[in-house]
């Protein structure tokens, strides 16, 4: 039986996902639950798997490209299946099976391997229609301006594949379009250097051989030519307000944005345009710090916190929710995520309906959670259906800070450190500890108002907390 194979969904977060990788080539076959491709959504890596056996037919989305949940991906059919219907309906859904975008292209046998279209081909390289090439090496043969005629293909039935393109290109500078006539590019005969790379290099008179290459091999690819424009123009910047200098600066390390940290940095400028407001407040500790103590090794402050937190919500439900810019959905359930700091940045995992569990069920799973976390074994679901979450940066002595919130959610708590107060008590002056809270909340839904009811009921709940013990 044939199917679409579609970009999950992985949670209600969730707004797009993108295709790192595929893990069979067009035409090769597939068996029940292999791993078809890998996909990475706002905060997780997760794989897609065949749901029978088959072929791999069509990959209709190529690697790298970013869609929104169940959008089309690719195709798996029996060899012998037709799958004209399949392809009418992923058009109707407005995918252009024509394009040069992604893998997308037209249909050319049960073998699911295409022969290279001169539309999509320079003339001066146009492969006959007789050459089986997988839609990846088409795009490298594009890219590198390759004659796919002169290649011998090491795929299903001859196909040239992407990695015959690749050996043929770093093997064989005849296959690279030397630079043309009268730019002011300075390069080696030994750079591999794509058509665009060359051209806007000369475009915007960056030499390519100050240009370290990210594409096989080491070559030089447009995008490279693009950062390094980028580069010199923050460099150079208002040099006319600087003191001028004969000396360059030396670059230690460049780290580009990729996977997981490059998808944070998109999910948080997204959520920094919903107007955010954030209220302090400093929360007398000793109380919470007491209850710690008595409750041994098993419970600690974070979840003597994630209590408190539980309880607060229950009182002022209106945070425990989402916001899609249009309806304000309150959730009967504490889901309470909670930031934890690994190698690849802030990861989010979801303690899932808190409200009922005792504070020793609250450190239990809170504890196995954050262990899958830190070893790389969590999956899609730990940090799915998050309703609220708490981010706690007093581990490193900060006193406020501005959490942001994690979308679509409407608020978030940050945790600031503990310091000893003076204050003025029955007994006379004590020094007493104080845990700073910082509450960033989405205006559009929440008032400052209720942002400060919240703090209080919290403050409050945690100056009581041997009840949340006992509880």
């Amino acid at each position: 039986m044939s199917y679409i194979v579609r970009m999950p969904k992985l949670g209600v977060e969730m707004q797009t996902g993108v295709l790192l990788e595929w893990f069979f080539e067009e035409g090769e076959v597939v068996t029940d639950n292999d791993v078809l491709a890998e996909i990475e959504s706002e905060k997780t890596v997760a794989e897609v798997a065949s749901r029978e056996d088959g072929v791999l037919r069509r990959t209709i989305l190529g690697e790298g490209e970013e869609v929104e949940p169940g959008a089309p991906m690719g195709i798996v059919a029996t060899a012998d299946e037709d799958i004209d219907e399949l392809l009418s309906m992923v058009e109707s859904e407005g995918v252009n099976l024509d394009g040069e975008s992604g893998a997308a292209s037209k249909e050319s046998g049960a073998e699911g391997l295409e022969s290279a279209d001169e539309t999509t081909v320079d003339d001066s390289t146009a492969p006959s229609e007789h050459v089986r090439a997988t839609p990846k090496a088409k795009q490298l043969a594009r890219e590198y301006d390759c004659s796919l005629e002169r290649l011998s293909g090491t795929g299903p039935k001859g196909a040239i594949t992407a990695n015959d393109v690749e050996r043929a290109v770093s093997g064989n500078t005849a296959s690279v379009t030397p630079p043309q006539s009268g730019a002011s590019v300075e390069t080696r005969e030994s750079d591999l250097v794509t058509p665009r790379a060359r051209k806007q290099a000369a475009t915007l008179d960056i030499p390519l051989g100050s240009i370290s290459g990210t594409g096989p091999h080491g070559s030089i690819r447009a995008g490279d030519v693009e950062a390094a424009a980028e580069r010199d123009i923050t460099t150079t910047s208002d040099a006319s307000e600087l003191p001028t200098t004969t000396e360059s600066l030396t670059v230690r390390e460049e780290r580009p944005l990729t996977g997981m940290r490059s998808t944070i940095a998109r999910r948080l400028s997204e959520s920094w345009e919903a107007p955010h407001v954030t209220v302090d407040r400093w929360v007398d500790a000793e109380a919470m710090l007491d209850a710690a103590d008595e409750a041994g090794d098993v419970v600690s402050v974070t979840d003597i916190l994630l209590g408190a937190v539980s309880e607060t919500l229950a009182a002022h439900p209106a945070f425990n929710a989402t916001f899609d810019g249009e309806t304000h959905t309150i959730y009967e359930e504490h889901n309470i995520g909670f930031a934890v700091d690994i190698d690849a940045g802030l990861v989010t995992p979801v303690l899932r309906d808190v409200e009922p569990m005792s504070v020793t069920e609250i450190a239990h799973q809170r504890g196995a959670l954050t262990d899958r976390v830190l070893n790389q074994r969590y999956s899609s679901s730990d940090l799915q259906e998050g309703t609220f979450t708490i981010s706690n940066l007093g581990v490193f002595s900060v006193d406020s800070f501005t959490p942001i919130i994690n979308p679509p959610q409407v608020a978030i708590l940050g945790v600031n450190r503990i310091k000893e107060e003076a204050k003025q008590t029955e007994n006379g002056i004590e020094f007493r500890k104080q845990m700073g809270f910082s509450l960033s909340f989405d205006h559009r839904v929440i008032d400052g108002a209720d942002a400060a009811r919240f703090l209080q009921t919290l403050a409050d709940t945690l100056e009581a907390a041997s009840e949340i013990i006992n509880s």
